[in-house]
């Protein structure tokens, strides 16, 4: 994982609400690092 990545992880992380509890595979999914469908469809 790349610097910039690492960095699109964190912000977010920082932008899930506190007590919502979401998997490693929508993070990276929200972060445009994982595979799938639309990443902010959910969200």
């Amino acid at each position: 994982m790349s610097i910039d990545s690492r960095d699109q992880v964190l912000a977010i992380l920082g932008s899930v609400p506190e007590g919502t509890v979401v998997s490693y595979g929508q993070v990276a999914e929200m972060a445009g690092l994982g595979r799938g469908r639309d990443k902010l469809a959910e969200y």
